[in-house]
């Protein structure tokens, strides 16, 4: 397995992570909103119950765009190219990055860290098209492109 499967096996495992623990923060509010009755409390029983809809709306969110990245991380080519593409792996001056979807910091298989960023963000398009060996400036750091997989 090459070390961009490694990755993307790195970032479904936590994404897969994240996906149980929203389903089951969403479950227990659904449950407890349930078996929250009808109380004589009035305003305080409505605004407590519209602060768990809140939540249950804001996880729910929250389980659409991780289920969103999980798709794009699946559909990423992981296929060699001479220019940075999304899907490439980029070792820089200045780190080893993975432009995929924003993940932030992850393991890679030679246990160094690989920053998962997204194709659009601007470290991302700084790098596009660019091959091993140009140079590039991003928030005035000069950095340059080492190695392409």
């Amino acid at each position: 397995m090459g070390p961009k499967n490694k990755l993307v096996a790195a970032m479904l495992s936590r994404i897969e992570g994240d996906l149980q623990a929203l389903s089951k923060d969403i479950e227990s509010l659904r449950a407890s909103r349930a078996t929250d009755g009808k109380s004589t409390a009035g305003d305080k029983h409505e605004t407590a119950r519209a602060m768990v809809d809140l939540e249950l709306k804001q996880l729910e969110n929250q389980q659409a765009k991780t289920s969103k990245m999980r798709a794009e991380i699946l559909n990423l080519s992981l296929s060699p190219s001479a220019t940075i593409q999304a899907g490439s792996l980029v070792t820089t001056t200045q780190g080893t990055f993975f432009l995929s979807v924003a993940l932030g910091k992850i393991k890679g298989s030679d246990g160094q860290p690989v920053f998962a960023v997204s194709p659009i963000s601007p470290i991302a398009q700084a790098m596009l098209r660019l091959k091993v060996g140009d140079g590039f400036e991003i928030n005035g750091i000069s950095d340059q492109v080492k190695a392409l997989n």
